[in-house]
């Protein structure tokens, strides 16, 4: 069995709708293996492989992530004396659910100790590479809800990653906050068990994240009091875990910010609008200039929600999400 093999299996557990990579279950296929597997996926012979220059973390356990939700959690947790937590896409990658990373980002996930995975078929580039099984920690895989199945896929395409469609689940899943925290709660336990002697630090710094996520948790609630069933509209599919876990009412379309819907798209919209009245639209980041002015004739306004599975400038994650609650707030009934 090759490592495509291997990524198969991993498919077939997405598309049953549970949470995936069970490890221990593949362990045992891939253990006589991975050592092949990992020299084939890089095209090297052993004796070059032996030789390859290994990632400097300066001693430090390396802690690699898919999105940057899990590098925020994982960083809180982990103490920077010892560990190095590096989520390697700069900030072009918008959505990495449909990164590609190259060959060289690649290799630093196979120097990692401990990969960080999201579920929900996130970071699809996993299922062929050619990684260490006994590193790779699937963080949704004790969810305790399913993960939101899909019902269509729109081919469309936004930032360098290219042409592609929504389809499979939706995998924004830290958008309900307490996934958010069952996350970060499996995050802890992965990493308690590889490197027990930093527990008691661990723990306290679990905590706290933890004490942060209910809070946005708690806030959310407090807008859904707020907003009520107001119909909402939201450019992109990217909030159905939010919708589900504070019963919003969200029609998405799958329209990107950086560019202007042409004629036919706004007919469309218009038409829905007519049996729909809303005068709210939720966008993942600031719409054109355009954009804007044909909303202000409609009467919507708008406001920016970042889902923020890409990598951050000058902020973090939990500093996204209270600013997305704060712009959430200026909804009116």
């Amino acid at each position: 069995m090759n490592p495509e093999n291997i990524g198969q299996k991993i498919v077939q557990n997405q598309n049953q709708g549970r949470p995936i990579c069970n490890l221990n279950h593949i362990r045992f296929i891939v253990a006589a293996l991975s050592l092949v597997g990992w020299l084939q996926g890089c095209g090297r012979s052993v004796d070059q492989a032996s030789n390859e220059v290994k990632l400097d973390t300066n001693g430090k356990a390396l802690i690699m992530t898919v999105n940057a939700p899990l590098k925020y959690m994982a960083e809180r947790i982990a103490d920077h004396s010892w560990a190095n937590t590096i989520f390697p896409a700069d900030s072009s990658v918008v959505d990495p659910v449909f990164w590609d990373p190259s060959p060289d980002i690649i290799r630093r996930y196979q120097e990692a100790d401990l990969i960080l995975l999201n579920g929900a078929g996130y970071a699809r580039w996993i299922l062929t590479a050619s990684l260490k099984v006994s590193s790779l920690h699937d963080t949704a895989a004790t969810f305790n809800a399913p993960f939101i199945k899909l019902e269509d896929a729109i081919i469309h395409q936004h930032g360098p990653e290219g042409e592609h469609s929504h389809e499979g689940f939706a995998t924004t899943t830290w958008l309900d906050f307490e996934l958010a925290a069952q996350h970060a709660n499996s995050i802890f336990l992965a990493m308690k068990k590889r490197w027990p002697e930093h527990t008691d630090s661990m723990q306290n710094n679990h905590a706290l994240l933890q004490k942060d996520l209910k809070e946005l948790h708690d806030a959310m609630l407090e807008i859904k009091k707020q907003i009520g069933n107001i119909p909402l509209l939201a450019s992109h599919p990217v909030y159905q875990y939010a919708t589900r876990a504070y019963n919003l009412n969200i029609h998405s379309l799958h329209w990107e910010p950086d560019a202007t819907p042409d004629a036919n798209e706004w007919q469309t919209f218009d038409m829905f609008l007519s049996n729909n009245p809303t005068k709210w639209m939720i966008w993942e980041d600031t719409p054109t200039k355009e954009t804007q002015a044909k909303l202000s004739q409609r009467n919507i306004e708008w406001i920016v929600f970042r889902p923020q599975g890409g990598a951050i400038k000058n902020d973090d994650f939990l500093s996204i999400m209270r600013a997305n609650i704060e712009a959430l707030k200026s909804i009116k009934p």
